[in-house]
Protein backbone atom coordinates (compact mmCIF):
# COMPACT_ATOMS: atom_id res chain seq x y z
CA UNK A 1 0.00 0.00 0.00
CA UNK A 2 1.67 2.91 -1.17
CA UNK A 3 -0.85 6.46 -0.59
CA UNK A 4 2.37 8.53 -0.70
CA UNK A 5 3.12 9.35 -4.53
CA UNK A 6 4.86 12.12 -6.40
CA UNK A 7 3.56 15.65 -5.93
CA UNK A 8 1.57 14.96 -2.34
CA UNK A 9 2.80 17.26 0.35
CA UNK A 10 4.15 15.56 3.02
CA UNK A 11 5.34 16.32 6.97
CA UNK A 12 8.56 14.58 8.41
CA UNK A 13 7.22 12.96 11.40
CA UNK A 14 10.57 11.26 12.76
CA UNK A 15 14.28 12.51 12.26
CA UNK A 16 15.96 15.75 13.33
CA UNK A 17 13.89 17.18 10.52
CA UNK A 18 10.54 16.43 12.35
CA UNK A 19 7.86 18.66 11.83
CA UNK A 20 8.78 19.89 8.18
CA UNK A 21 6.92 19.95 5.07
CA UNK A 22 7.92 19.64 1.56
CA UNK A 23 6.63 18.14 -1.46
CA UNK A 24 7.67 14.73 -3.16
CA UNK A 25 9.88 15.08 -5.77
CA UNK A 26 10.84 11.27 -6.53
CA UNK A 27 9.33 7.98 -5.35
CA UNK A 28 12.74 6.47 -5.98
CA UNK A 29 11.50 3.05 -4.65
CA UNK A 30 8.40 1.17 -2.56
CA UNK A 31 11.43 2.13 0.40
CA UNK A 32 12.16 5.64 -0.51
CA UNK A 33 11.17 9.23 -1.18
CA UNK A 34 12.80 12.54 -1.74
CA UNK A 35 11.40 15.39 -0.32
CA UNK A 36 12.09 19.36 -1.56
CA UNK A 37 14.16 21.21 0.47
CA UNK A 38 14.55 18.42 3.83
CA UNK A 39 17.13 16.10 4.80
CA UNK A 40 19.76 17.72 2.87
CA UNK A 41 23.26 15.92 3.14
CA UNK A 42 26.62 17.56 2.30
CA UNK A 43 29.03 15.60 0.72
CA UNK A 44 32.60 16.13 -0.01
CA UNK A 45 33.94 15.23 -3.64
CA UNK A 46 37.58 15.27 -4.65
CA UNK A 47 38.37 16.70 -8.18
CA UNK A 48 38.16 14.48 -10.82
CA UNK A 49 39.77 16.01 -14.02
CA UNK A 50 39.50 12.77 -16.10
CA UNK A 51 35.58 13.44 -15.34
CA UNK A 52 35.74 17.29 -14.98
CA UNK A 53 34.61 17.73 -12.40
CA UNK A 54 36.12 20.01 -9.66
CA UNK A 55 36.24 19.38 -5.48
CA UNK A 56 33.99 20.96 -2.81
CA UNK A 57 31.71 20.34 -0.88
CA UNK A 58 28.23 19.40 -2.43
CA UNK A 59 25.05 19.34 -0.67
CA UNK A 60 22.29 16.89 -2.13
CA UNK A 61 18.89 15.10 -1.15
CA UNK A 62 18.89 12.09 1.09
CA UNK A 63 16.15 9.47 0.94
CA UNK A 64 13.52 9.20 3.50
CA UNK A 65 11.81 6.58 4.67
CA UNK A 66 7.69 6.09 3.79
CA UNK A 67 7.19 5.28 7.15
CA UNK A 68 8.76 8.31 8.62
CA UNK A 69 6.69 10.47 6.48
CA UNK A 70 2.43 10.88 7.20
CA UNK A 71 0.69 12.29 4.09
CA UNK A 72 -0.83 15.15 4.86
CA UNK A 73 -4.80 15.62 4.49
CA UNK A 74 -6.00 18.40 2.07
CA UNK A 75 -8.93 19.19 5.47
CA UNK A 76 -5.71 20.08 7.46
CA UNK A 77 -5.68 23.69 8.43
CA UNK A 78 -2.43 25.90 7.37
CA UNK A 79 -2.26 26.86 10.86
CA UNK A 80 -1.01 23.52 12.73
CA UNK A 81 2.26 22.45 11.65
CA UNK A 82 2.75 19.31 13.50
CA UNK A 83 1.33 15.90 12.06
CA UNK A 84 -2.11 14.50 13.85
CA UNK A 85 -3.92 11.45 14.25
CA UNK A 86 -7.33 11.30 13.19
CA UNK A 87 -9.41 10.03 15.95
CA UNK A 88 -13.25 8.41 15.80
CA UNK A 89 -15.56 8.96 18.50
CA UNK A 90 -19.19 7.21 18.65
CA UNK A 91 -21.21 10.47 19.18
CA UNK A 92 -25.16 11.29 18.55
CA UNK A 93 -25.28 7.79 17.02
CA UNK A 94 -22.32 7.87 14.42
CA UNK A 95 -18.86 8.06 14.33
CA UNK A 96 -17.50 11.70 14.11
CA UNK A 97 -13.69 12.21 13.51
CA UNK A 98 -12.12 14.49 16.05
CA UNK A 99 -8.24 15.97 15.98
CA UNK A 100 -6.28 15.76 18.44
Amino acid sequence: MNKIRKGDEVIVITGRDKGKRGKVAVRADDSHLLIDGINLVKKHTKPNPMAGTTGGVIEKKHAYSPVQCRYLQRHLRQSRSRGHQDQYRWLEGSYLQVQR
